[in-house]
């Protein structure tokens, strides 16, 4: 069963050039290895046998363990092996977790932060690339991979050819953002939006947990990263009534299942909703 894990993931390099899937199914398919050198097995004899043994033998949520069965699955399907077990088991309850946005007073913090520093170095840069996570959502993968010729500013627009879901989208972006957007692609022409003149290559995720050190020194902030930016956008659309199928095409959701999360979080819309109802 190994060797057929091992194959089905070089196959997936093959037709896929997302990094960052890539890794992440190589990190669930690690847990799956890790059970079969444990049990001995060739192939999944008793699915129960798999989820006792992470129960008992690691620290992996249910939402984990739910992905390295679906990632089972995959792999049974790519070589046409046949297990009514595997596919039949249901899979385990998630424990939902409250997505962490990040507060006013510290979004006010942050940004007279960046507006003020000196524009030198890579300041311009981190400056703007702050300004583009907050205002599209998008995820630090996609946001670090933006080309400057996907950039559409009459459209208020940028085609992302990488995302988690392998699959190419276009997002939007403010008048304002758009705006400043447009003058800092007249200083700065590189293929990538976000480049490090000082290392002379692209911004790397390296970078920007840089990044978020400084800003959070500088701000006395806590706790920040970039996908508290995503978290915060997506919770201010369900806020501001935006149709969900549009907010799931706007951040990728591949299910609208995980768009729901977010509005059976959101109190504000449920107050807005129901505050005024007299039955």
């Amino acid at each position: 069963m190994i060797n057929n894990i091992n194959s089905y993931l070089d196959y997936q390099k093959k037709i896929n050039d997302n990094v960052g899937t890539a890794n992440y199914d190589n990190i669930i398919a690690n847990y799956l290895i890790q059970y079969f050198n444990y049990s001995n097995e060739t192939v999944l004899s008793d699915i129960k046998n798999l989820v006792l043994y992470y129960k008992e033998n690691t620290n992996l949520s249910n939402k984990t363990i739910n992905k390295c069965i679906k990632l089972l699955r995959q792999v049974y399907k790519f070589h046409k092996l046949e297990s009514s077990d595997l596919f039949e088991f249901k899979l385990l309850k998630e424990k939902y977790t409250v997505k962490r946005v990040i507060p006013k007073e510290d979004l006010k913090k942050i940004f007279s932060y960046i507006d003020n520093i000196n524009d030198k170095g890579n300041a311009s840069t981190y400056r703007m690339l702050t300004y583009i996570l907050y205002d599209t959502g998008v995820r630090p993968n996609e946001l670090l991979n933006i080309k400057t010729k996907n950039i559409n500013i009459l459209e208020r627009s940028i085609y992302l050819e990488t995302t988690k879901t392998s699959v190419p989208r276009t997002i939007y972006m403010s008048k304002k953002i758009t705006e400043k957007l447009k003058k800092y692609l007249k200083k700065y022409e590189n293929e990538y939006l976000f480049y490090n003149d000082l290392k002379n290559r692209k911004i790397s995720k390296e970078d920007l947990k840089n990044y978020w050190r400084r800003v959070k020194k500088a701000t006395n902030i806590k706790e920040l990263n970039s996908y508290m930016f995503r978290h915060t956008y997506i919770t201010y659309l369900v806020d501001e009534d935006v149709p969900m199928v549009v907010t799931q095409n706007q951040v990728g959701h591949q299910r609208i299942t995980t768009t729901m999360l977010y509005y059976h979080a959101s109190t504000k819309n449920q107050k807005k909703h129901l505050y005024n109802l007299d039955r």
